[in-house]
């Protein structure tokens, strides 16, 4: 098999990994409270993510290695992994109480934060695509803003909120990417938001184990989204440029909309699915663009 082929292999992968997190979550939070959720969803992927430091780590991927990462990087790791606590809680939290298509569709809005903080901060320039490519994502996220101002207005700003987050996370991470190892940042993430909700639940009023069918959604969505997934995505990154990852992504929306639509029955307004095109339009642009600007600067 070629470089090619397995690239888009694990690309595939991992975009229904992704889009799974999405379908999964959903079916257990409608039943199962957020703090039981986070901890056996993460809990899973601790023991997962334990079991691949221990037996395919290696002597980079050691929990030798991983603690004088976290020592020599200390105030970059509380932040991330803080910020990164934060902005899942409120994920989960809106896939609780929104369609998960509609929060996929927001989530495309990554790219142009991004842009925005690199443009403010790292002064990098924006070209006639990326500035297309914007104004299509900021007209799809006001007219989805606009579909929803009798109904979740405010989740929808959540939403926002939370996705920048994210961005301004990943240009930290840009600006830090020497530093660290992706192995150690996804581990330790992972043991973060695992242990800050068995620690809360632990005193606020012991641990609630869900029941069968729930418990067993929990143990695989918390193998296919934290690390199955994951894993698929940094091993597609290894033989794909990263632009073409990044641009192929996009389609993560339409795979949820899918599976909101067919397997939970969610039904989205022609407005709000027309509102998500133009996001992931828009941002398909932004990526085309940028990877232009990049080779243009080389």
């Amino acid at each position: 098999m070629t470089d090619d082929k397995k690239g888009f292999l694990y690309l595939f992968i991992s975009l229904l990994c992704g889009a799974s997190v999405y379908i999964i979550s959903k079916s257990i939070l409608k039943v199962v409270d957020i703090n039981s959720f986070m901890i056996f969803w993460f809990g899973t992927a601790s023991f997962n993510v334990t079991f691949f430091i221990l037996f395919f780590g290696g002597n980079n991927t050691s929990y030798k290695s991983i603690f004088l990462e976290l020592r020599k990087n200390l105030l970059f790791y509380i932040y991330i992994l803080s910020s990164e606590l934060g902005a899942a809680l409120l994920f989960f939290y809106l896939i609780k109480c929104m369609n998960p298509a509609v929060i996929s569709f927001i989530e495309n809005l990554n790219p142009l934060f991004v842009l925005i903080i690199s443009i403010l901060f790292l002064k990098e320039k924006m070209n006639k695509i990326e500035l297309l490519g914007g104004l299509i994502s900021l007209s799809g996220i006001i007219l989805l803003t606009f579909s929803y101002i009798n109904g979740s207005l405010f989740l929808i700003l959540l939403s926002v909120l939370d996705i920048f987050v994210y961005a301004v996370n990943a240009t930290v991470i840009r600006w830090y990417r020497e530093k660290f190892t992706s192995i150690c940042l996804a581990s330790l993430r992972i043991y973060t938001i695992f242990f800050a909700f068995f620690i809360i639940d632990l005193f606020k009023k012991g641990i609630f184990v869900p029941n069968g069918k729930y418990l067993f959604l929990l143990l695989i969505g918390g193998t296919v989204g934290p690390f199955l997934g994951m894993f698929s995505y940094f091993k597609s990154l290894q033989y794909l440029k990263a632009s073409t990852v990044s641009f192929i992504n996009r389609l993560k929306p339409f795979l949820v909309f899918f599976g909101a639509s067919f397997i939970l029955g969610y039904e989205m307004s022609k407005k709000s699915f027309i509102s998500g095109v133009l996001i992931v339009l828009g941002t398909a642009l932004l990526i085309k663009g940028r990877e232009k600007y990049q080779v243009k600067t080389e």
